[in-house]
């Protein structure tokens, strides 16, 4: 069985989660037969925090989810984190993937909620309307880097979640779907 596995880096709301469980099965339908959420929860590695810039360095959060990969029965695992995370070269990311395809297995990538939320940029309470929102932005985000997973790059259309994104604002005007090209891709990868 094809199964995704949400692994949760430090304490991830429940509700997030769930509403990833939910709603990420419709947009891979023929790659994804089961999303679960893992059992495993794993610390935040200290070592990646660079107190200078107070952010996490993403390739070690992904080195060990390579580890737990390899040991678990996972066709994808999507880590999720708060904290702010970036790679060399970048002020910061939202996520992370490598470009694979259909055919690898235990193929792993992450995003982090941190830049996402709200609250990161001075909103003192999430209401209900503000939490939409929020989900919205963590799904946008969970299926582009998921993408990425199974061989889609970046795309040029604006009607497509796999539109690099450099800001939560460029990611709130994106869809949450695929353009035309990026589903065929998707369903031929």
């Amino acid at each position: 069985m094809k199964k995704l596995g949400l692994l949760r880096f430090g304490d991830i709301d429940f509700r997030v989660l769930d509403y990833l469980k939910l709603h990420l099965p419709s947009f891979f339908s023929n790659l994804i037969e089961e999303v679960q959420i893992m059992k495993e929860i794993e610390e935040v590695p200290k070592d990646a925090f660079y107190e200078s810039r107070n952010q996490y360095l993403v390739r070690l959060f992904k080195a060990k989810m390579d580890v737990i990969a390899e040991r678990l029965n996972y066709y994808r695992i999507l880590g999720i984190t708060n904290v702010d995370i970036f790679k060399r070269g970048s002020s910061f990311v939202f996520g992370i993937a490598e470009l694979t395809d259909r055919d690898i297995e235990n193929s792993v990538c992450i995003i982090s909620l941190a830049r996402l939320d709200p609250r990161f940029y001075g909103i003192q309470t999430l209401d209900e309307d503000l939490f939409k929102i929020y989900l919205l932005r963590i799904l946008k985000e969970a299926i582009h880097e998921l993408g990425h997973t199974f061989g889609l790059v970046h795309c040029n259309e604006n009607n497509c979640v796999m539109k690099f994104s450099k800001s939560f604002e460029d990611i709130d005007l994106k869809p949450a779907s695929f353009c035309f090209n990026c589903l065929e891709k998707l369903k031929s990868s």
